[in-house]
This record gives structure tokens, sequence and C-alpha cells, in this order.
């Protein structure tokens, strides 16, 4: 490996792209980020190996992701807004 080439691993790389580790891994145009990213002096290593899943495995994983997204928002709302209402009465 050259001075001017750096090494990325998956967590930067999703980083830098602003998604999670799982959406990279399951875009289809995978390569073209990886020659994008070897363009700018950079190799992406995976520091894990991840088992090929069905559609509907990944599905139930998108799924669930996006129901705990939806959660945290929620239950982040309530308790803001409680804890204003706390506040008003105090």
């Amino acid at each position: 490996m050259s001075q001017s080439e750096r090494l990325l691993n998956v967590a930067e790389a999703s980083k830098r792209l602003g998604v999670s580790i799982l959406t990279l891994r399951r875009w289809f145009m995978f390569n073209v980020f990886q020659e994008f990213f070897e363009s700018q002096g950079v190799t992406i290593e995976w520091t894990e190996e991840v088992f090929p899943q069905s559609y509907e495995a990944e599905l139930v994983t998108d799924m669930l992701t996006l129901l705990s997204s939806f959660s945290a928002k929620i239950y982040g709302k309530r308790s803001a807004a409680r804890k204003k209402a706390k506040r008003k009465g105090s």
C-alpha cells in the first residue's frame, strides 16, 4: 500500500455517505461506490463477513429498523413534551 492510499473501514464509509452500514452493504451498485473511493485513494476493507440473506429476511430487518427509528423519535418527542410541561408546572 502506498503512502497516498488510505484505509477506510465500513463504518467510516457509511458515515461519509450518511447511510447505515446495513444499507451500504445492501446497495446493488456497491461497486460504483467502491470505485469512487478507490479513485480518491481510499481502500475499503470489510471487517466482518455477512452471509447473504433471503429477500424476506432483508425486508424484515429493514422494517424492524424503520420501526425502531420511528419509535425512538416518538418516545423522544413525548419525553421532551413531559420535560417542558414539568418545567412550566414548577
